[in-house]
């Protein structure tokens, strides 16, 4: 393909009636550079009705109680009034066991609204480095028959803040001074400031460090043993903690750490992922998702025990991004760490849209008007790309990043 005056191309590409199922990258080369995209191709059936649901905490204790929201629309915009609501909610061990379901009706605006309380014992799981896990499965039908069903999921801790300590080169080194990361977040991942001590088994201290406000502080130490036992006290404006960590010699520490060089950026940007494991590794795997989509999946390569991933910001990536590092142990465990990045709308040019109708029925002919000004107000020439595409093919799936 050629690009034109404006710098944009296009190449149509036809599918076959009988086509392989899953996930296609595309991949455009020029003069070096190669931008890929990941598509999916499956069947469907489009819903009828739009569910959302929010959660009124971003993360749980055991024994706290929660409140489920929601609100259900068709996507002609009329509420989903008399729905039906089944939730189940279930918390993991060896497989997602269901600890209550709770029903409900939706009221005459399309809303509901549940009560539930988290169990008082829950396994931490590998997969969420320690935390354990609560998963809502919700189920909607409308008063016609038809069914919906979507997960909402959240992270169950002890505390407000967790630790993770990484040495630096993924392996401890007996006899010799070791320099280890310290990393403090909050249970859903978010980086927090916090004042750290590091002890040994017997409460003397080794270290004391105030972690930064990406939540990465260091210490070093000179380990005597195969295994040593670090106690671990973290303390932030909102909680304390006490903890004890495990680092063992030979690249069996399992932890792994996602670091983005900032968390905002600006269309055309170029981002820098970080991730440093606790082992020793050859390769961990990416996963970018937004708006419930995955939009890239990479294989990347360990050197040293750091990966470095550069990729460019462009328009199809404003909003909220979640990037997913994670890799499999040898016994079948999947470590992962998870951060948020944030792509603002590029504001250099104004476009407005105006359909002379509010409605249109099916089979009308439709009209949109197109307007593109600059940041002073004044109209410019520009390529406009417009995508029509029914609301409800975005309601399709909500994807979750790795092996989930």
């Amino acid at each position: 393909a050629e690009t034109d005056e404006h710098g944009i191309g296009s190449k149509e590409i036809k599918l076959a009636h009988e086509v392989n199922m899953g996930n296609w990258t595309i991949r455009a080369i020029m003069d070096g550079t190669t931008t890929e995209k990941n598509i999916k191709v499956e069947r469907y059936t489009l819903p009828k009705f739009k569910t959302t649901v929010s959660l009124d905490k971003t993360w749980y204790k055991p024994g706290d109680k929660g409140q489920i929201t929601g609100e259900v629309k068709y996507f002609f915009g009329k509420p989903v009034s008399g729905g039906k609501v089944q939730i189940t909610l279930s918390t993991f061990d060896i497989d997602f066991t269901p600890f209550t379901t709770v029903n409900a009706n939706t009221s005459a605006d399309g809303f509901f609204s549940l009560n539930f309380t988290v169990p008082n014992y829950v396994v931490g799981q590998t997969l969420e480095q320690g935390l354990g896990m609560l998963k809502a499965d919700i189920s909607v039908t409308d008063t016609a028959g038809q069914e919906q069903t979507l997960s909402k999921a959240a992270p169950i801790a002890e505390g407000g803040v967790e630790v993770s300590l990484i040495p630096e080169s993924g392996d401890l080194a007996v006899g010799i001074n070791n320099q280890v990361y310290v990393v403090t977040t909050t249970p859903n991942g978010e980086a927090v400031s916090a004042e750290v001590v590091i002890s040994d088994s017997e409460e003397n201290a080794l270290a004391t460090l105030t972690t930064n406000e990406h939540g990465m502080g260091a210490f070093e130490m000179v380990p005597a043993e195969n295994d040593t036992v670090l106690i671990v006290t973290a303390t932030t404006a909102d909680d304390s903690v006490k903890v004890t960590r495990t680092l063992s010699a030979g690249g069996n520490t399992e932890a792994i750490l996602l670091r983005a060089d900032r968390t905002i950026y600006e269309v055309g940007d170029t981002a820098t992922l970080e991730a440093r494991v606790g082992k020793s590794l050859d390769r961990i795997y990416l996963d970018m998702v937004k708006d419930g989509r995955t939009i890239a999946l990479k294989t990347l390569e360990v050197v040293d025990g750091q990966v470095v991933h550069t990729f460019d910001i462009d328009n199809s990536m404003e909003g909220e991004i979640l990037a997913s590092v994670y890799y499999l142990t040898n016994k079948g465990h999947i470590v992962r760490d998870q951060k948020k990045i944030y792509v603002r709308p590029a504001n250099e040019l104004q476009v407005t849209l105006n359909a002379p109708e509010a409605s249109y029925l099916p089979g009308e002919i439709a009209t949109v008007n197109v307007d593109v000004q600059d940041s002073n107000g004044n109209g410019v020439t520009a390529a406009v790309g417009i995508n029509i595409v029914d609301e409800a093919v975005f309601a399709l799936q909500k994807v979750q990043p790795g092996l989930l």
